[in-house]
């Protein structure tokens, strides 16, 4: 398992001129960090005493995935690098939402929608229902 009087370190440690990328002033080490050459980042907080434990995963281009279990905050989020294209699915209010700012497209041979309760099809311009054979009610 390796020579304990000539130890060998696999990875890199901080110094000088290679500092952490967060501070620990608090000294709980609660967030831990894997950052790339290129600045891509996962990030795992586990500050549980807060309530605050969640994972988030950044490129270098801004785009990022966040599993939060923060009290309160239970949600998965996919955020583009505008922050205008995302989804999120709130364990909170038991919902997903899909937003885009120019288009969202769903496509498949067979598509099907359902509101137990209701369903709203809704435009602030043209709407429009097409199909070879069209059935209402």
């Amino acid at each position: 398992m390796g020579e304990i009087n000539q130890p060998y370190v696999i990875g890199a440690l901080w110094n000088g001129k290679d500092k952490p990328p967060e501070t620990n002033s608090d000294g709980k080490n609660n967030i831990r960090k894997i950052k790339s050459r290129s600045g891509h980042e996962i990030i795992f907080n586990d500050d549980d005493t807060a309530m605050k434990e969640k994972i988030e995963i950044h490129t270098k281009g801004k785009h990022k995935i966040v599993l939060d279990d923060s009290s309160g905050q239970e949600k998965i989020e996919i955020v583009d690098k505008t922050g205008s294209n995302k989804i999120v699915i709130d364990s909170m209010m038991n919902s997903i939402n899909i937003e885009s700012a120019m288009e969202l497209k769903i496509k498949g041979n067979i598509v099907e929608i359902e509101g137990t309760t209701s369903l709203t099809l809704k435009s602030s311009a043209v709407l429009t229902i097409q199909g070879s054979i069209v059935k209402i009610n």
